[in-house]
């Protein structure tokens, strides 16, 4: 889960980012019971890297962070946690334009892997650019499901009332 308030949901903003990033990972961290900080460490660099995520360390407080660099540090947890299921709720909202090429080009690298998405997004572009298939809510209902292809005016016309 990657939730909209990545602040409040996504991150333990007072903790270290390495810690943030291993959270939900550490079964994979201690094979015998015992946390193996090497196997730890070396993951949390490599995924820092693989992420392009900006930090001064991963002892970085998570919270001192930008929003992207948060943004990635919340997905760069459930990555390291091997999830094949992504819930992602406004993966990109709040940050710069950079950030959400690279949250994009994530999120399609996941689904070329295998991973089931769901990402509820209000900006039309990055749904055009990354779902498969769109279904249009509209007072809490599916208003229609779109295909690849579909249209800003196609979605735009099945959430309008009336």
């Amino acid at each position: 889960l990657a939730p909209e308030d990545r602040k409040a949901h996504g991150l333990a903003a007072s903790r270290p980012l390495g810690e943030n990033m291993s959270l939900s990972a550490l079964p994979e961290f201690s094979p015998r019971g015992i946390l193996d900080l090497r196997r730890e460490a070396s993951a949390v660099a490599a995924m820092i890297s693989r992420l392009n995520l900006r930090a001064s360390s991963p002892a970085q407080k998570a919270g001192e962070l930008s929003g992207g660099n948060q943004q990635k540090a919340v997905l760069a947890k459930w990555l390291l946690a091997r999830s094949r299921v992504y819930l992602l709720d406004e993966p990109t909202r709040g940050v710069d334009v950079a950030a959400k090429n690279e949250v994009a080009a994530l999120i399609g690298e996941l689904a070329r892997q295998g991973a089931a998405i769901l990402l509820v997004s209000s900006e039309l572009p990055e749904l055009l650019q990354l779902a498969d298939r769109i279904l249009v809510l509209r007072n809490g209902r599916i208003a229609a499901e779109l295909g690849r292809g579909a249209t800003q005016e196609e979605i735009l016309r099945h959430a309008a009332p009336g």
